[in-house]
């Protein structure tokens, strides 16, 4: 079968793409749809930070004091030692509740101390 007799329209659909095709364009997005710049994620991630720190703190319970938190992108890392399983979900529900977290990786271990 020769081009000549092949609808155009069709033809197109299944021509591959040449080199120096570029992909579209994305739009930018209006001022409704306005992307987080880098300074402002910092910003959030330390704001979350400082208010799970916080709710930690006024648990009342000294080990989850220690516990060290990150947060990129409003995902919240727990880590270190603590002495029982009830205080690793515990930790892990009070920052549950804390404002913009998105996520929450719990690598919070257990050990038993005799």
């Amino acid at each position: 079968m020769t081009n000549e007799n092949c609808d155009p329209r069709m033809t197109a659909l299944f021509a591959a793409p040449s080199l120096t095709d570029t992909p579209p364009k994305q739009q930018t997005p209006g001022t409704s749809e306005r992307t987080r710049t880098a300074p402002e994620v910092v910003a959030a991630d330390a704001d979350i930070l400082s208010a799970a720190s916080t709710a930690l703190h006024h648990t009342g319970y000294a080990q989850l004091r220690a516990v060290k938190l990150y947060c990129h992108h409003g995902r919240i890392v727990l880590q270190g030692r603590i002495a029982t399983h009830f205080l690793k979900h515990f930790a892990q529900e009070v920052v549950r509740h804390v404002p913009n977290v998105k996520e929450i990786d719990n690598d919070l271990h257990v050990v038993c101390s005799r």
